[in-house]
């Protein structure tokens, strides 16, 4: 199965694969809170990942459109009028005090991040849920894993779920760190490479 480059008539689609896939995990509760407007907030946090992509890394769909894998490119800043107003709009739905709460969340992950070396960062990917288990995934990676061995550049990511974990460790990540929530005690976020 072949990937495609994302552009700007698939955001829907990649907004509506992430919100699915992520609408049960921890780190993403925990970013979007709980309360009214839940879904509302979840798909504006996916649209937010979406138009940053666009610029500063990369939006990667299966052929089918059944999964997206977004990559961020964790040095580049560079801004335009779009991501301008996208995160104009995240600010509003989220708030001011629940964006302290993810910067400092942001912050713990970033500062176990290689400083001086560049590196490949998986930021999201999700596969629609009836299509789960088939190898989307997989398949949105494997070019990443050859790229990066090529290059010899590590491939960082978090997850706080125990499948997607498991699905890691199989895939020849390892965790390297691991940050917990604050205000939630028993949720860790792991943080994994693969060199």
């Amino acid at each position: 199965m072949e990937t495609i480059k994302a552009n700007r008539t698939d955001k829907a689609i990649v907004i509506d694969i992430l919100s699915e896939s992520f609408a049960k995990e921890p780190q993403i509760n925990y970013i979007v809170g709980e309360g009214g407007n839940k879904e509302k907030r979840i798909k504006r946090l996916m649209s937010y990942g979406f138009e940053q992509a666009m610029v500063n890394g990369k939006v990667e769909l299966s052929e089918d459109k059944k999964a997206v894998a977004i990559w961020r490119n964790h040095y580049s800043k560079k801004m335009t009028l779009r991501l301008l107003i996208e995160n104009i709009r995240f600010m509003l739905d989220f708030g001011f005090k629940r964006l302290g709460t993810i910067s400092k969340m942001e912050k713990a992950i970033q500062a176990n991040y290689p400083q001086n070396d560049t590196f490949y960062y998986l930021w999201f990917i999700g596969t629609l849920p009836d299509s789960q288990g088939k190898g989307y995934a997989f398949n949105l990676l494997q070019p990443w894993f050859e790229k990066a061995k090529k290059e010899q550049i590590e491939i960082y990511l978090e997850t706080s779920t125990d499948y997607n974990l498991s699905f890691y460790k199989k895939k020849g990540f390892e965790i390297y760190n691991s940050v917990t929530l604050e205000g939630v005690k028993s949720q860790m976020i792991y943080l994994l490479k693969k060199a």
